[in-house]
């Protein structure tokens, strides 16, 4: 690959090899992962941290166990276990919700719960045990061969399966937006258990690409990959390419949006991550620079119609800065 060049119109710029990769094992940053919308046969990798560590004030969690004593009627005293809802038992006012607390806002909580029957109602709370709940979970997510880590596969059904909490539906969900839900439904066990998600692998895909390649055609991924990535696959630009106008188009609900992206500076630096390619995703490199909207608008006419493309969309047209 070290001797591979594009030469656009303009000036001609030699690609490092190390911006392609092996194909098929291209991978990005995370951060253009966390957008793709998961399918049937993706593999999530999720990874399960415990923060025991934290110098914050403590709030107390399910399975906690708080000892109570009223200074003013000791006759109350006693000790209680935080239930897996989040409260306890108290005499005359019932049940009390203490999870997320701190040992100060309950003290401020029972004052006021007691300032009708108390005179004076003042509290000495202590959580002699804490965080007992945390070995359990860590017992119970413990995997022989992963450890603290899972790897979890989407259904033909677009659900999925997560230890202790059971089936989720994934559809139309990103990868950042289940974190986000995985984290909540975690967080409701135990507030020091938070979890992160990375996209392992996705089903086999394909992108496309057209126009000023030696290869033009569909290729099959199995991750998303960069455009330069894909350029390779097809053998590189031929030397009438245009790299300041790559034309890329993706569907997104209802639309088919087109970017227009300048990939001369990347190649130029070495920077490889301009933007990535998720299944579907059609590229299309022009002989002649895409300056106005219209001209965007009639290239992208031509790829669909050319190609034999059938897309029944409508499109708009956004900058890459957009």
């Amino acid at each position: 690959m070290s001797g591979c060049f594009l030469q656009p119109t303009v000036k001609s710029f030699k690609i490092p090899a190390e911006l392609f990769g092996k194909t098929g094992q291209h991978i990005p940053d995370q951060r253009l992962l966390d957008k793709h919308e998961l399918q049937p046969e993706d593999v999530l990798d999720i990874i399960y941290h415990f923060d025991i560590n934290s110098k914050g004030i403590y709030r107390i969690a399910t399975h906690d166990q708080l000892d109570i004593k009223f200074i003013t009627a000791s006759e109350f005293n006693e000790s209680h276990r935080v239930r897996p809802d989040g409260f306890i038992s108290l005499p005359y006012v019932g049940d009390v919700k203490v999870v997320g607390l701190t040992v100060e806002q309950l003290k401020g909580r029972l004052a006021d719960l007691y300032k009708d029957i108390l005179i004076d109602p003042l509290f000495y709370i202590t959580v002699p045990k804490y965080q007992t709940k945390i070995k359990e979970l860590k017992q119970d997510l413990y995997h022989p061969t992963y450890g603290l880590s899972r790897e979890i596969l989407v259904r033909g059904d677009l659900r999925a399966s997560f230890p202790l909490i059971g089936d989720i539906d994934v559809k139309h969900k990103t990868v950042n937006n289940l974190r986000k839900t995985l984290n909540k439904k975690y967080g409701r066990l135990n507030t020091a258990l938070q979890v992160d998600l990375l996209l392992k692998r996705t089903q086999s895909s394909k992108v496309f690409v057209f126009g000023e390649v030696r290869q033009p055609g569909a290729f099959p991924i199995q991750k998303p990959i960069s455009i330069l990535s894909l350029i390779a696959l097809a053998g590189g630009a031929s030397t009438d390419a245009e790299l300041s106008s790559v034309l890329t188009l993706r569907r997104e609900q209802n639309e088919m949006m087109a970017r227009v992206y300048d990939i001369r500076e990347s190649i130029r630096t070495g920077k490889a991550a301009i933007t990535y390619l998720m299944p579907d995703d059609i590229v299309f490199i022009p002989k002649t620079r895409l300056a106005e909207t219209a001209n965007i608008t009639q290239t992208l006419s031509d790829v669909i119609l050319f190609n034999g493309i059938g897309f029944s969309f409508s499109y708009r047209v956004d900058s890459k800065d957009n």
